[in-house]
């Protein structure tokens, strides 16, 4: 990747994601816990795809968290101070089981080894 796919890249998965956890979390009741697993930017940067899952209603996640998406993207213009900054776009991960496989193992350690 380029400096400037780095950047835009760390931008937006460190600056963004905790604002999209807090927009998930306003219907918690509605989607549990949320996670956001991954950030793809295109190589032209016009769009940058948001990878999200949730405990409960995945397939609705997407959909709700889209009335944020200027508003994210008005973050990233102020962060890069670009002309011009990737829609933002959010699909469901399609390796969720992987995910929660990992969060099983973590939790299955955590508890083995008095982590808790």
């Amino acid at each position: 990747m380029s400096d400037k796919a780095d950047k835009t890249w760390f931008i937006l998965r460190d600056t963004l994601a905790p604002y999209i956890l807090e927009y998930a979390n306003e219907k918690a009741d509605e989607f549990g816990i949320v996670s956001v697993i991954d950030v793809k930017v295109s190589k032209d940067y016009w769009y940058a795809d948001f990878y999200v899952s949730s405990t409960m209603n995945t397939e609705n996640l997407p959909k709700y968290l889209a009335k944020y998406a200027w508003e994210l993207r008005s973050m990233i213009w102020r962060e890069l101070w670009a002309r011009k900054s990737p829609t933002i776009r959010f699909k469901v991960a399609k390796n969720v089981n992987e995910t929660w496989d990992l969060l099983s193992l973590i939790n299955e350690i955590s508890s083995k080894y008095g982590l808790n």
